[in-house]
């Protein structure tokens, strides 16, 4: 069952993290700030 699920998880994730990334190499702010929001993403030096 967990590999099973890692699997799924994996499938799902895969290209919206690729997509991401792709951006972040492209320097695409816009892309970045959604993903940040979505994810509920802190900077370290927010965090701190």
């Amino acid at each position: 069952i967990e590999e099973l699920t890692k699997a799924v998880v994996e499938s799902i994730v895969s290209t919206p993290m690729n997509n991401i990334r792709k951006a972040s190499e492209l320097g695409n702010p816009d892309i970045i700030e959604m993903a940040s929001k979505l994810f509920d993403y802190k900077k370290q030096k927010e965090l701190d």
